[in-house]
């Protein structure tokens, strides 16, 4: 064991370590020992040792990158919660045993500085799901540069992505990135019933999807271009979206179907900037406007006007001159941008200060 630490402590590497770290056969490794082009050390056991620097100089590793001269990308990944909660044997595939490798490896080659400075993306997704965020990010800071002459270190290239691994690695190429798999084997239990449920995961997402743009087209309501334009009419007015749906309670389209307040307020919003074209504002005074200039006016400072009269005084003052009544909300948001102060009175509601009706 001592022996052991001490090659690891002098940059000197087991065959079996070289081919973890390297992504290379053993057998690879020990021809070319055997042929003289790499050389190795002997221990006092008997077992053999290879230098780190030699071994790269025989990969034609570029030996002046390291791990505080170049950007170094650690990439952790789990298909599932379940999978990253394994103990025992199935724990190799965590997410906790794969950041304690990923870290030995990039601390034992480059330092604990090379550790603290490197970019993380882990994520809890399948190996298919592209469209997960932090491999996007991934992807994005790859496609861009961000790890150009430096490395992307993983624990094995499913943990990368599952299909299309060839994608990231020609990337590597262009910005001249090393990608490292510190495993020649997945660390899975049994890989290929992750691969299953990845795959029925994916063809339920997007049976789900599909599904559900269906149901969405066989469930929406239209709305007739009469409606809509005499709808944008009466919101114009001041008319809410749940009074508009009311006027229209027993009047269905030409299928037969009625108006919800969100179906209502949907299409509007949708179809404004047309409808603004077609239809514009006109800028006749609100109801609202009319009330205050004819019912309202400024009292002495102790005057109080109570907002329950108000708002009594306003609906009669509508339906007697035949106009559209503003929702309570809407006369909230009228009195406080036309600045009437209010307090509560001694019974808990709502006056305006200086303010007296007309009678």
């Amino acid at each position: 064991m001592a022996a052991n630490n001490h090659s690891s402590a002098v940059g000197l590497l087991s065959i079996g370590a070289v081919s973890r770290r390297y992504s290379i056969s053993q057998t690879t490794i020990r021809r070319a020992h055997a042929k003289g082009d790499l050389k190795a050390y002997v221990l006092p056991s008997g077992h053999r040792r290879l230098k780190v620097s030699e071994i790269e100089k025989w990969l034609g590793v570029d030996e002046e990158k390291n791990g505080q001269d170049c950007p170094i990308c650690l990439i952790h990944r789990v298909s599932s919660h379940g999978q990253d909660q394994k103990k025992g044997k199935s724990d190799k595939s965590s997410l906790d045993h794969q950041i304690k490798e990923v870290r030995e490896y990039v601390e034992e080659r480059w330092g604990p500085e090379a550790y603290a400075s490197a970019y993380i993306y882990t994520r809890i997704s399948g190996g298919m799901n592209y469209e997960n965020e932090v491999f996007q990010r991934f992807v994005t800071d790859l496609a861009t540069g961000k790890f150009k002459n430096g490395y992307i270190v993983a624990t094995y290239f499913d943990r990368v992505m599952r299909n299309g691994i060839e994608i990231v690695e020609t990337l590597c190429k262009i910005h001249n990135t090393q990608i490292i798999y510190i495993n020649t084997q997945s660390d899975d239990e049994d890989p290929m019933s992750e691969m299953m449920l990845e795959c029925i995961a994916t063809i339920q997402h997007y049976c789900a999807k599909v599904s559900g743009q269906k149901t969405r087209l066989k469930l929406k309501v239209y709305v007739d271009q009469h409606h809509l334009k005499e709808m944008w009419q009466l919101h114009q007015q001041g008319m809410s979206y749940q009074t508009i749906a009311e006027k229209f309670k027993d009047r269905p389209n030409e299928k037969g179907q009625f108006y919800t307040k969100n179906i209502v307020r949907t299409e509007l919003i949708e179809n404004q900037a047309a409808l603004s074209k077609l239809l514009p504002q006109k800028v006749d005074k609100s109801s609202w406007d009319r009330f205050c200039e004819a019912k309202i006016r400024k009292g002495g400072q102790k005057t109080r006007l109570g907002r329950k009269a108000v708002i009594e005084a306003y609906r009669a003052f509508c339906e007697e001159n035949g106009l559209v009544v503003l929702s309570s909300n809407k006369i909230g948001r009228q009195t406080k941008k036309m600045g009437w102060e209010k307090k509560f009175n001694g019974k808990g509601n709502i006056v305006f200060c200086g303010l007296s009706l007309i009678q």
